[in-house]
């Protein structure tokens, strides 16, 4: 997340981290679920375990040095109601 401009977020996941829950849905989605209700989408992979959302609903960035198929790295949140923080 810092390498996205994302510090302030990542700060904010390291200290609650030992309260907060990694899903790893299947396909590579990594969901980060925050103790205040609020989710993060952290990486996807191949447009799959988006859920109710569309590849063009994020900023994505690339996770690795090396180039993937589909997908990447997000750090978008969204909020209990299903809300997408823009």
């Amino acid at each position: 997340m810092k390498a996205m401009g994302r510090k302030a977020l990542a700060e904010e996941v390291e200290a609650v981290s030992h309260k907060a829950v990694l899903l790893a849905a299947g396909h590579g989605a990594r969901w980060i679920l925050l103790p205040d209700g609020r989710v993060i989408l952290g990486r996807y992979s191949y447009n799959r375990g988006l859920s109710k959302w569309s590849q063009s609903d994020f900023t994505t960035h690339e996770c690795t040095d090396y180039r993937e198929d589909g997908g990447g790295c997000v750090g978008a949140v969204i909020f209990p109601d299903g809300v997408l923080q823009r």
